[in-house]
């Protein structure tokens, strides 16, 4: 009747939902071991090219180094690798333009390492969320599930439960 079509229509579109939420959870987990792994490369990488508090002074500093510093070309790989990940990350294993362009515009190599650093530490954080906040998607999504279908089917008595002088054996009454 309603409730069975309904019930079924629930449970059509929870699957619909928990092979998207399985897709994207995936990719997010992903991105964010790869994330996990590069930024300490890129913490290190920074460590090693010389850098002030003034980052146009060392966007001068490092035009000169691209054409001779080992450390600097290190960095940019390093950084670049950080911004991939990220960026996947951020739409959810599915980078585009547009999300390699805010992470650049977020992570710049120019930057005093310590400024540097604090964005690594953040990123960390993001990762972590956005792994965290698929879980509670996940858990949220299992527990309606588990909800579907219990209104409009009341259990029957249990085995040994005496009602009207019978007492119920289990099987079925019918």
């Amino acid at each position: 009747s309603g409730d069975m079509v309904a019930n079924k229509l629930s449970q059509r579109e929870m699957t619909a939902e928990a092979t998207k939420l399985g897709t994207q959870a995936a990719s997010v987990a992903i991105a964010n071991k790869e994330l996990m792994r590069f930024i300490p490369l890129a913490e290190k990488a920074i460590d090693n090219v010389p850098r002030s508090q003034w980052r146009p002074l060392n966007q001068l500093i490092q035009a000169g180094e691209n054409t001779w510093s080992p450390e600097q070309k290190s960095l940019v790989i390093a950084n670049r690798s950080v911004l991939n990940a990220f960026s996947q990350l951020i739409q959810r294993g599915a980078p585009t333009v547009h999300s390699m362009q805010e992470a650049e515009a977020l992570i710049n190599t120019a930057d005093s390492p310590a400024v540097y650093k604090a964005a690594m530490k953040q990123l960390r954080l993001e990762g972590e969320q956005a792994e965290a906040g698929l879980s509670d998607a996940r858990n949220d999504l299992l527990e309606r599930a588990r909800g579907i279908g219990s209104e409009a089917s009341p259990a029957g008595p249990q085995p040994g439960h005496v009602e009207g002088g019978y007492k119920f054996k289990g099987g079925d009454p019918a």
